[in-house]
C-alpha cells in the first residue's frame, strides 16, 4: 500500500479553503512537516502526519474566510496568505512544542517561510488581565512573559477547536 502524497492533499486542500497561492503554500508546509519529524526531538504528543495537516489548513482556511484579502497584487496576496498559513501553525503547534525544540522549530519557519512575519499573539485585554491575576493570586505563578505566553497559546488552542 502506498503513501498518501501530502504535498498534494495540502494544496488541495488549501485550494478548496480560498487560497490563491496552495501550490507554494502546500508545498511549504509539507516540507516544515516533513523536517520537524526529522530534527525535533522525538515526543509522545507530536503528530506530523495528516491529521494535524488537515487541522491547520481547516484552521488557515476559517482565518482567511474571517479576514479576506482585497488586493489585486498577486505578491501582495501570496504574502497575506503565507501570513494567515503562518497564524495558523503557531495557534496549532507553538503549544505543543518542548521548550528545547522551540527554538530549532521557529528557525525552521523561518527558513521555509522567507520573508513572512512571524508573530507572536498578541493577548491585549486578556494578556492583562493574565498577568493582574498571576501578580495577585496565592498560586504562587511568576508573571513572566514564558508564562503569559502559554496561557495565551492555550487560549489559541482552546479556540481553535471550539
Amino acid at each position: 500500500m502506498g503513501h498518501p502524497d501530502s504535498e498534494i492533499i495540502a494544496e488541495v486542500f488549501l485550494f478548496g479553503e480560498g487560497f490563491v497561492t496552495s501550490k507554494p503554500l502546500g508545498r511549504q508546509i509539507v516540507s516544515l512537516f516533513s523536517l520537524c519529524k526529522k530534527l525535533l526531538s522525538p515526543q509522545k504528543h507530536y503528530d506530523w502526519g495528516l491529521r494535524p495537516l488537515k487541522a491547520i489548513l481547516h484552521g488557515a482556511g476559517k482565518l482567511l474566510r474571517q479576514n479576506p484579502i482585497t488586493s489585486k497584487n498577486a505578491s501582495v496576496i501570496g504574502k497575506s496568505e503565507a501570513e494567515i498559513l503562518m497564524k495558523s501553525i503557531h495557534s496549532s503547534i507553538i503549544s505543543k512544542l518542548a521548550l528545547d525544540d522551540m527554538d530549532q522549530f521557529l528557525l525552521l519557519i523561518g527558513n521555509i517561510f522567507v520573508g513572512v512575519n512571524s508573530f507572536g499573539l498578541d493577548g491585549g485585554e486578556l494578556e492583562s488581565s493574565i498577568r493582574s491575576i498571576m501578580l495577585e493570586s496565592p498560586f504562587c505563578f511568576e508573571g513572566n512573559d514564558d508564562n503569559v505566553q502559554k496561557v495565551l497559546q492555550l487560549n489559541e488552542a482552546l479556540t481553535q477547536r471550539i
